[in-house]
C-alpha cells in the first residue's frame, strides 16, 4: 500500500518534471533572441 502510494508520487514528481522542462523548451524557442540578451547583460558583468 504504502509503496503503491510512493509509486504515484514519484509519477506525478516526474509528470510535473517533465512538463517544467516542456515548458522551458517553449520558452526558450520563443523567446531565444531576448532571453540571449538579457542573460548576457546579467551575465557579462559578472564576469569582468
Amino acid at each position: 500500500m504504502i509503496s503503491e502510494k510512493r509509486m504515484s508520487i514519484e509519477k506525478a514528481n516526474l509528470a510535473s518534471f517533465i512538463l517544467v522542462i516542456g515548458l522551458v523548451n517553449l520558452w526558450v524557442g520563443f523567446f531565444s533572441p531576448p532571453t540571449a540578451s538579457l542573460f548576457k547583460t546579467f551575465v557579462t558583468p559578472l564576469e569582468h
